[in-house]
């Protein structure tokens, strides 16, 4: 499986330079299986209310980029439902839209996202028909309870992420966290460039593959950084290594009394 992350500077908060800018470096890359993007990739990681009005036509060239060249994109886009603005992900395939999509469950509440964006509440396995993904947001990555789960029913776990600079130590460390544990590719697509209020993104989208080693690293700079994804090493590491048959929910006790 081939798998192309695209990282570059997200033009704050215009849509349409951000579809063209995409459309340029897609314009001469290879055949590949799966394209990703990073989160709120039509905008950057704005607050505004107004941030879903960059969605549509995004979803929209998603959609048609995915059916005129029979491969699945992924990425984050910010939508209106009802009456709340929500951050999520969607992945779209040659036929369509690939499951439902994904609301971001953790709002990074330093940033005020949680009155901006309505959080989702549940996690997705997308099928792909040759494998099966799951979708997460940047701050999800901190929340390794989300990943576990899925993971049971996952090959790759999906991070797209506006992950700063001041913490780009923290999204190496996690990435390669998160393989490990669930013994899974694990697949993070991050900015580059600096956004409207003057934050910093380093780039480093990355590839981990299911024993924690780094398969694909990219630099700051704006790039496409592909990989060709062994899927039967999934299969063969944990057969070799079944930890995750030990996986057992356990309740937390909170009592005093040894009794």
């Amino acid at each position: 499986m081939k798998v192309a992350l695209v990282q570059w500077d997200l033009a704050w908060e215009d849509g349409a330079a951000n579809i063209q800018k995409l459309k340029e470096l897609l314009k001469d890359m290879e055949p590949v299986d799966l394209v990703v993007l990073p989160e709120l990739w039509p905008c950057g990681f704005t607050m505004s209310p107004e941030a879903h009005t960059h969605g549509s036509d995004a979803g929209q060239f998603m959609e048609e980029y995915a059916r005129n060249q029979g491969c699945m994109v992924m990425g984050g886009i910010p939508v209106r439902y009802g009456e709340h603005q929500l951050n999520r992900a969607i992945c779209c395939g040659p036929d369509g839209l690939v499951g439902a999509p994904y609301t971001k469950i953790k709002a990074f509440k330093m940033a005020g996202e949680h009155k901006a964006y309505q959080p989702g509440k549940e996690t997705r396995v997308w099928s792909l028909g040759f494998t099966s993904i799951s979708p997460f947001i940047c701050y999800d990555l901190r929340f390794p309870e989300l990943a576990r789960r899925c993971a049971l029913y996952s090959q790759i776990l999906v991070y797209m992420a506006n992950w700063p600079e001041t913490r780009v130590s923290h999204w190496h460390n996690l990435l390669v966290a998160r393989a490990i544990e669930n013994q899974s590719y694990v697949i993070g697509v991050n900015r580059t460039g600096t956004d409207g209020n003057g934050l910093v993104y380093p780039g480093h989208s990355m590839v981990v593959d299911p024993l924690g080693e780094v398969v694909l690293q990219c630099g700051r700079d704006e790039q496409i950084g592909i990989v060709e994804l062994d899927l039967d090493a999934v299969s063969a590491v944990r057969k070799r290594l079944p930890f995750l048959a030990d996986f057992e929910p356990r309740s937390v006790s909170t009592e005093q009394d040894w009794g």
